[in-house]
């Protein structure tokens, strides 16, 4: 039994028939198996990233139909109108984008707002006052409040429809 002792190593020394044989199958490395689940991290980043801009963008709706052309009396523009649901719900959002359709209007509904609106909100870039004053007729909200914006946009107005 002495013998079977290694007192540098402090380990017994096994008969070569009782040691543990070595499997012929090599692990896998784990430096390559990190590297693959990375870069499948990454992809799938990539593809749920592409998703939600795919279906978070917004709805544009505008007039294609060239039967109903309003009459002479509407007030046309070619101002560019954003509508937006702060609130009042997406059909009736879409319904004043329909209305401001056929009055002539280039309208176009956005989506909601991470906000909630009581009545609704009109943003209106300098000079487009006049115009505001004609859309404030199309809207049907008990409290309409309009303000002026400092910024660049590239829209004339913004509507922001919440709850009455």
């Amino acid at each position: 039994m002495a013998r079977d002792f290694d007192f540098k190593s402090r380990t017994v020394k096994r008969p070569p028939e009782l040691q543990r044989r070595q499997s012929v199958a090599r692990k896998p490395k784990v430096r390559q198996a990190k590297w693959w689940l990375v870069l499948a991290v990454i992809g799938l980043s990539l593809v749920g990233y592409a998703v939600y801009r795919q279906y978070s963008s917004p709805t544009i709706t505008t007039n294609t139909d060239n039967s109903s052309q309003p009459d002479s009396t509407t007030a046309q523009t070619s101002q560019r109108i954003q509508v937006y649901n702060g609130g009042a719900g997406e059909d009736v959002a879409k319904q004043l984008v329909a209305k401001l359709i056929a009055a002539g209007y280039l309208a176009s509904y956005v989506g909601p707002t991470l906000d909630s609106y009581q009545g609704a909100e009109i943003w209106y870039s300098p000079g487009n006052g006049e115009l505001s004053k004609q859309i404030i007729k199309e809207i049907t909200a008990s409290k309409i409040v309009t303000h002026e914006s400092q910024i660049a946009t590239g829209y004339a107005i913004q509507i922001f429809l919440g709850g009455n």
